[in-house]
């Protein structure tokens, strides 16, 4: 699995040196002070910063119902059933789908 950081006080960009050039080339043209990413509270917020897996897999991916849309006429919605690992965002693979 490929990881990528999500960048926050306590992330080691050493150990992405790939992304630590794309970082801070990112926060030069955006005018970002990269010291913020310094802080572990920001806004009452923690943000230390983590890893997560550049791609997903889900698990059991099915569908389970068809039916005619009530709210788009000559539409069909469809019920499915999935799951992720730990971390994931199931908006961001409903937006896949969607695609």
């Amino acid at each position: 699995t490929v990881v990528l950081p999500i960048i926050g006080s306590a992330t080691k960009l050493d150990n992405f040196p790939l992304m630590k050039n794309i970082f801070k080339d990112l926060c030069k043209l955006e005018s970002i002070d990269t010291k913020i990413f310094n802080s572990e509270y920001i806004d009452g917020s923690e943000f230390k910063g983590t890893i997560r897996a550049m791609t997903i897999k889900p698990h059991g991916l099915k569908m389970v119902e068809f039916s005619d849309d009530d709210l788009n006429q000559d539409k069909i919605k469809v019920k499915i059933e999935f799951s992720l690992q730990k971390g994931s965002y199931a908006t961001m693979l409903l937006r896949e789908l969607n695609k």
